[in-house]
């Protein structure tokens, strides 16, 4: 299971479980991953606009691009949530 410190001690006897519960983190993470690039992008594009270097379009563009791949990161924790909603029966090592 990847290091997603938000859900890596939590554990399911059941291997089908187990295996589900960790999908469904992996998307987690791959999402936060995915975000890294445009979360960097952005920052650079706030600053820029502060000084005048980006424009309200770029910064707009940016700005979307970065709030989708917060919806992404959303959505798949919702996810993780609901299952563990689901199936209580998990344990924390």
């Amino acid at each position: 299971m990847p290091h997603y410190t938000d859900y890596e001690k939590i554990r399911y006897d059941d291997p089908s479980l187990q295996a589900e519960f960790q999908r469904l983190v992996e998307a987690v993470a791959a999402a936060e991953s995915a975000r890294a690039p445009i979360q960097q992008r952005h920052r650079q594009a706030e600053a820029g606009q502060d000084v005048g270097k980006v424009s309200e379009s770029e910064f707009r563009s940016i700005d979307s691009q970065y709030i989708s791949a917060n919806n992404k990161i959303a959505a798949a924790k919702k996810k993780v949530d609901e299952f563990l909603g689901r199936f209580k029966n998990y344990h924390v090592t």
